[in-house]
């Protein structure tokens, strides 16, 4: 699951994030989702790859049950948190799931912009994020491309959908709906300022939709939701 770019400097942040979520093994569309949630009296955003229902605990988590300051802060919870949350998901899921947590904000004591990944396959350790840009999924060929404008995060996105939509079915992250653009910039008073923005609706988003649909209970073993479901096998 999911399309995550990102660019972190010391006093800003802009992610983009796509809304389209897979079905576990089967790896068909199943709906889509919210990504990227912001927790605004933390000055700080939760965000996720793998396992939707892990990325909206942990916001839910982090937003209501902790009391802590700030993004670092969380980082002394977040470990053991995260593990109960995934010991408690472990027998509903493929033994091949992973999942990734990520945490961006403020930090009271520099005021600067930090993040942190709390991956499942590092048993979700805080793990400290540079400056600079990353791309999940990450370029095929190792090289990064030249992004010097919001638009070029969008054209890349697009050729991150297309290489993810060439693979066969089960072996697709699964990226479409659309692509949502969240910026954070400090105030004058060191707050954050958040903008949400849907750049784009990325291609196949009818026919994702469409095989949602099919997939519904109501409609299992309908004519047409199989024609839908034999177009993509």
């Amino acid at each position: 699951m999911t399309l995550l770019n990102w660019e972190m400097t010391p006093d800003g942040l802009v992610i983009l994030s796509d809304t389209l979520v897979l079905a576990g093994e089967d790896h068909r569309p199943r709906n889509f989702m919210t990504k990227v949630y912001p927790v605004s009296h933390l000055n700080a955003v939760v965000a996720g790859t793998g396992i939707g229902s892990m990325v909206t605990s942990f916001f839910v988590h982090v937003a209501s049950e902790m009391l802590v300051n700030d993004v670092v802060h969380v980082t002394e919870f977040a470990p053991t948190s995260l593990r109960s949350m995934w010991e408690q998901l472990s027998d509903q899921l493929p033994e091949t799931a992973t999942t990734t947590l990520y945490m961006f904000g403020i930090v009271a004591e520099t005021g600067q912009f930090a993040g942190f990944a709390y991956r499942s396959t590092n048993d979700f350790a805080a793990e400290p994020l540079s400056y600079g840009m990353a791309f999940k999924p990450a370029p095929p060929n190792g090289e990064f491309p030249t992004i010097e404008s919001l638009s070029d995060f969008a054209k890349y996105a697009l050729a991150q959908q297309a290489d993810d939509r060439a693979l066969p079915r089960k072996q697709r992250i699964g990226i479409g709906g659309d692509l949502w653009m969240y910026s954070f910039e400090k105030d004058d008073d060191g707050a954050l300022m958040t903008r949400v923005q849907r750049l784009i609706r990325l291609p196949h988003y009818d026919e994702d939709h469409e095989l949602m649909l099919a997939q519904l209970p109501e409609n299992e073993g309908h004519p047409y939701s199989e024609l839908i479901l034999a177009r993509d096998p």
